[in-house]
């Protein structure tokens, strides 16, 4: 078992198909060692029309979370936009968040994916009856 948890939210909970979204992604960082504090960071993947630059095509990100202490738990806000080119269909996210010892070393490394669900104006999505 992992020494850090990590989860992700999304605001709002679906994007709109054919539209321009603006989401913000709530990640969340949860210290499971009893006794040592972590620095933490994550990368991010996202795949197309999700991007990180709100008039531009920027696929992947890189967040300093800071400083888990034990049994701590950190949440950081990360912005997300999408075009008109978004389609009814489900969208991953790829994270990857590192925690660092006092000795500046890897810990402990996770890997995560989440799904946003893109919608059309019926709140129907790819695959959906």
């Amino acid at each position: 078992m992992g020494l850090i948890n990590i989860s992700a939210t999304f605001e709002p909970k679906d994007l709109k198909a054919y539209a321009k979204n603006e989401i913000v992604m709530t990640l969340r960082l949860e210290n499971t060692d009893p006794d040592k504090s972590y620095w933490c960071e994550c990368d991010i993947r996202a795949a197309r029309p999700l991007s990180f630059e709100h008039d531009g095509e920027l696929l992947q990100g890189r967040t300093r979370i800071g400083i888990l202490q034990p049994h701590g738990v950190k949440e950081k806000q990360v912005r997300l936009y999408t075009g008109t080119n978004s389609v009814p269909d489900e969208y991953a996210l790829d994270m990857t968040a590192y925690a660092y010892d006092e000795d500046g070393a890897v810990s402990d490394r996770i890997e995560s994916r989440s799904i946003i669900r893109c919608v059309d104006a019926n709140g129907a999505s790819a695959g959906s009856e």
